[in-house]
């Protein structure tokens, strides 16, 4: 389902250009996914909260001296680590570590617990995700353009990140998109997720986006990535997914 085309300025000059209207544009259709390793940006667990987004678990007594349970703390210098473990109180553990983190003994002593400095985020208040972004190797859906054969890529900024407006060092990724003029050739470009919606199209879920997702909800990554290739070759034998 689309809505009416909204483009920029800069994009409806390129559709002019190419003797299109903005109404005779979509969504290139792609071809049955492959499923292969890539290298791309996820969510990975946190290394140094195990994903709780907090630093310290557990409990102590009061002053008496009595330890009570455990607690798991992540130091940035093993040394000093090591060296903290002699700590037996409560008290003392409180003054040497949870003032770094503003957080008083009085709050310490209800359970407050100093928040991850590895994947905390001050988006909407300042708290540990418990996972932070890396690259690495995963098992991907890659999907392929299907441009039908003898399909023209004339946009006056082919080779940008996107073609139809000229931006580039986009981080969202590009799209394929495909107009059939009356005479019923074809002209295709990729867009930009911005450009993808001002066509009239919802936007695509970056790889990382989902892999987010899929970290909060305690799901594996593998086979649940979709990542959509940019090539501009033609195919006339390809099996086309279903929408």
């Amino acid at each position: 389902m689309s809505n009416q085309p909204n483009l920029s300025a800069k994009g409806q000059t390129t559709i002019d250009l190419l003797d299109t209207t903005a109404e005779q544009w979509g969504m290139t259709p792609y071809a049955a996914p492959t499923q292969e390793m890539r290298r791309v940006r996820v969510a990975v667990k946190c290394k140094h909260c195990s994903g709780h987004g907090l630093h310290y678990g557990g409990s102590f007594t009061d002053e008496s001296g009595v330890v009570a349970d455990k607690a798991y703390f992540y130091y940035a210098n093993k040394e000093q680590y090591e060296a903290d473990h002699d700590y037996t109180t409560y008290d003392s553990f409180c003054r040497t570590h949870f003032a770094d983190y503003g957080i008083t003994h009085a709050e310490g002593a209800y359970g407050r617990s100093p928040k991850c400095q590895t994947c905390s985020v001050s988006t909407r208040g300042y708290k540990g995700r418990g996972y932070t972004v890396e690259v690495q190797d995963v098992l991907c859906n890659i999907h392929r353009p299907a441009w039908p054969a003898e399909t023209t890529f004339n946009s006056r900024y082919n080779g940008h990140d996107c073609e139809l407006c000229g931006k580039n060092h986009i981080k969202s990724g590009t799209y394929a998109v495909i107009a059939q003029r009356a005479d019923g050739s074809h002209e295709g470009m990729f867009v930009g997720n911005a450009c993808v919606k001002k066509l009239g199209f919802k936007a695509f879920k970056t790889v990382e986006q989902v892999s987010v997702k899929n970290m909060e909800s305690r799901q594996s990554n593998d086979g649940k990535l979709d990542l959509y290739e940019r090539t501009y070759r033609t195919h006339e034998d390809l099996t086309v997914e279903e929408a």
